[in-house]
This record gives structure tokens, C-alpha cells and sequence, in this order.
């Protein structure tokens, strides 16, 4: 019944879409291939009605009408397949992005209201929950960074113009390629014996050979002139990131909260739950969850379970984080500098630019995580469990 708010929905030519509630999921997401379906948490949807959040149905709509689905099906494939190629999952997360910002695109198109859409997003990212999981399905709601770039170029005035999509999949598509053949060129070659019509042919001999696995190495593209300018510079820009994401460190974090707080000023939206934290009351989950580049320096968070959580750019210097669990937490651009965090638990967690010079991890479990540009620098260690932890641009004392 409620779907009779959007007219638009049942009148517009193409695929037959479907709205749905749900009560698990937290946030609007399109799924279903066959039977495409725009799936709304019930809460959000009952609450004020559709019309409430338009827009960001028009955004689901945009995914489906444009086979969002069927091309991040393909996408995901690929990455698995080629999970060894790091510049497939830079160039992935690229098309990740443009795909919701072309579906913001969509939506503006039919609005012609680019701010209220801004306003909207920076909104439901703060009443909302981030997901706790990866989400697949394309959503509006996904991560709090991605959610900054989108209001970033939303309430930009000059556009950049046209987007990079078709050349970063070319460039998948080259890379992927390239890596098969850089494979096959491992292989040890097959010999064969000519053998004359007639001819006795020997009996074979066995022989025992012992051969030495070649060492895999990166593919290269071998001639990058031979890409479209686009495509050369979708992947000299993705690269240049990976390359300085060490050098970043706490920059990430600050970039970010940056690039919100410009967003803001730009839209005059609400500062108030962007790089602040009330210092006299005591910090919660739900407190660090609705953040973005806060101060917690100094503060007591001892014991807090963080685990699952999604935390960007927020200052922990000299901070008490004994026994705080941040197990399959992803945090990108934190400052942990002269914190105590021993005996803390980073199981399967994901660290990216994080700043732990000084700090104190003796204890800490870092069993099966991923360390990204991470500063270790004058970390005290003493007992800590680094059993099947991945290093990237780090180095662990």
C-alpha cells in the first residue's frame, strides 16, 4: 500500500521492480537478478512514509534500471578470480564509487535538486547505522567515506564531466588478461620429438625431474601506450593512491573529515555530530558509531566492544584502550599515538593509515589482520599475537 505514495515507481517503462520491508536490513539496498527487488528497512519506511525517502529510492531505482545488479555481479567475480592482482581491487573499489555516483546522477536528473539530495544523504548518515557486514548489493548507505565524496561532487559546481567507468572496466578487463598470460609464461614448455613414418620408436624412459616453481611475479602491461588516455590515467590515479597510502597515515582521517565538514559549509548542513565528542560524557558504541574525525584524546574507553564496527579518522592520542575489542572492525586514518591499548583485540580486523607511534600494545591480538600503511614507530609489542597477520606498506618491531 505505501507504494502508492510513488507513482513514478509503477509508471516508468522498463524493468518491473518490486518494493519490499524488511526488518534486517539496516539500510536501503537493490537485490534480486531475475525479480529485482528495492529492499527498505521497516522502521525507516513506516516512520514518516516514502515520500520522506524519495530520494533514495529514485537512487535504488537508478542501480536497477541501469543493470547495477548484473555489473557488480561480474565485478565481484572478477575480483575473486584475480584476488592476487592488487590493481583489480584498486580499480574495483574506483567502479564502486562511480556506480553510486552515477546513480546519484540519476536521481538529481529527475529532482533537479541537488542539495535537498545532499541534505538527505548527510541526514540518514547520521540517524542511521552503517552496515556491520560487507554489503554486495549496491546501496546509498554503505561506508561514511564513500558517503563524504558523494556530497563532495553532489554540491560541486564544476564537475569533473565525464566519468571513468567504461575505461577502469577496459583496464580490469587488460590487467586480467595480462595476468593470465604472465601465468602461462611461468609454465615450463611442452617438447615434442618428430618422429618419421615407419620409424622404430624407443621404448620411454622415466625420469624423475625435479622442477622449481617459478616465482609469481606482478603482471606488467607491457606496451600502456597502447590504452585509451583513459584508462592509463584511471590506473596511474588508483596506483598513485595505493603507492601513498603509507605516506598518508593520519592524513587519511583528516582528509576525510575535511572533505565532510567542506561539504557542509557548501550545503549548510548540521555540524554538529562531525569532529567534536562531548568530553564529559562517558564514550559508548553508539557514541564512536555516529562519528567522523572526533577527539577522544585522553579519554576512558577501557574495555568498550567495538567489534564489527566501521571507525574513520577519530584522534585516540594518549587514550586508555585496555582490553577494548575491535575484532572485524575496519578503521582507516585513526590516531592511536601514546595510547595504552594493551591487551586489546584487533582478531581479523582491518587497519588502514593508522598512527600507533609511542603507543603501548603488549598483549594485543593481531591474529589474521590487515595491516595497511600502518606506523608502528617506537610501539612497544611485549607478547603481542601476530599469528597470521597480513602486512602492507608496515612493518611490525
Amino acid at each position: 500500500a505505501l507504494a502508492t505514495e510513488l507513482p513514478w515507481l509503477t509508471t516508468t517503462p522498463g524493468r518491473e521492480i518490486y518494493l519490499r520491508l524488511s526488518y534486517e536490513t539496516e539500510t536501503p539496498i537493490a537485490v534480486g537478478f531475475l525479480r529485482p527487488v528495492i529492499l527498505l528497512p521497516t522502521d525507516m519506511a513506516t516512520a514518516d512514509g516514502l515520500t520522506s525517502i524519495e530520494p533514495l529510492i529514485m537512487h535504488e531505482y537508478a542501480h536497477l534500471a541501469r543493470y547495477d545488479d548484473w555489473t557488480n555481479l561480474l565485478q565481484r567475480a572478477t575480483e575473486r578470480i584475480f584476488w592476487f592482482n592488487p590493481v583489480v581491487w584498486i580499480l574495483g573499489r574506483r567502479i564502486a564509487l562511480e556506480r553510486e555516483v552515477a546513480a546519484d546522477e540519476a536521481v538529481v536528473a529527475r529532482t533537479r535538486d541537488a542539495k535537498r539530495y545532499a541534505s538527505t544523504l548527510w541526514r540518514m548518515a547520521q540517524e542511521m547505522r552503517m552496515p556491520e557486514h560487507v554489503v554486495v548489493a549496491p546501496g546509498a548507505m554503505l561506508t561514511r567515506k564513500q558517503i563524504s565524496v558523494r556530497i563532495e561532487r553532489l554540491l560541486d559546481e564544476h564537475p569533473a564531466g565525464q566519468r571513468y567507468i567504461g575505461a577502469a572496466a577496459f583496464a580490469i578487463v587488460i590487467v586480467t588478461v595480462t595476468g593470465v598470460a604472465a601465468l602461462a609464461a611461468g609454465a615450463p614448455p611442452m617438447v615434442f620429438a618428430h618422429i618419421a613414418v615407419g620409424e622404430d620408436v624407443p621404448a620411454p624412459k622415466i625420469v624423475k625431474v625435479i622442477v622449481e616453481p617459478p616465482v609469481p611475479k606482478l603482471p606488467v602491461i607491457a606496451s600502456p601506450l597502447a590504452l585509451p588516455s583513459e584508462a592509463r590515467k584511471a590506473i596511474a590515479d588508483s596506483v598513485a593512491m595505493a603507492m601513498n597510502k603509507q605516506q598518508m597515515g593520519q592524513d587519511l582521517g583528516q582528509q576525510i573529515a575535511a572533505e565532510v565538514q567542506q561539504s557542509l559549509a557548501a550545503s549548510s548542513l548540521s555540524r554538529s555530530s562531525v569532529g567534536s565528542a562531548d568530553s564529559h560524557e562517558p564514550v559508548t558504541r553508539e557514541m564512536l558509531a555516529r562519528c567522523i574525525g572526533c577527539d577522544f584524546s585522553r579519554r576512558d574507553l577501557r574495555g568498550l566492544d567495538l567489534s564489527n564496527m566501521s571507525l574513520v579518522g577519530d584522534d585516540f592520542e594518549r587514550a586508555d584502550l585496555r582490553g577494548v575489542n575491535f575484532a572485524n572492525s575496519k578503521l582507516e586514518g585513526l590516531s592511536f599515538q601514546r595510547a595504552d591499548l594493551s591487551k586489546s583485540n584487533f582478531h581479523s580486523a582491518k587497519l588502514t593509515g593508522i598512527d600507533f607511534t609511542r603507543s603501548t600494545l603488549d598483549g594485543v591480538d593481531l591474529s589474521d589482520a590487515t595491516l595497511t600503511g600502518v606506523d608502528l614507530t617506537h610501539a612497544s609489542m611485549t607478547g603481542a599475537n601476530t599469528t597470521g597477520i597480513r602486512l602492507i606498506g608496515s612493518s611490525v618491531p
